[in-house]
């Protein structure tokens, strides 16, 4: 039996239910992608290099270079798999770039074209 077959003879609640989560999941992925292609832009316009923007983001982290690096680590996994940061990690990109949240999330006319 393949995946389409077993999907008809699902009820129709279910498939509802997995067309919205499926959405949803989309959605996840579309505002990451806006977010980490309008993070390059303003990163490149604060003309900020990456070695200078970790180390105003990490800055506060700790002393321990384990740590340092793990969390380094996490925010470019988060960058690599276009995913949303946390929150706190926002509120300090705001601040060095000292520009508000929606810019980062701002989608460009060439996205709204494309349906």
């Amino acid at each position: 039996m393949s995946p389409e077959y077993v999907t008809v003879l699902l009820p129709k609640e279910y498939r509802k239910i997995e067309r919205i989560q499926l959405m949803r999941k989309m959605d996840q992925l579309d505002e990451g992608r806006t977010f980490w292609r309008n993070f390059e832009i303003l990163r490149k316009q604060s003309e900020l290099r990456w070695f200078e923007l970790n180390e105003l983001l990490f800055a506060d982290e700790s002393d321990d270079l384990g740590e340092i690096k793990k969390t380094k680590d996490r925010f470019f996994s988060y960058k690599k798999n276009k995913q949303v940061p946390p929150d706190e990690i926002i509120e300090k990109i705001l601040k060095i770039f000292l520009v508000d949240r929606e810019d980062f999330f701002k989608k460009s006319p060439s996205d709204l074209q494309n349906f």
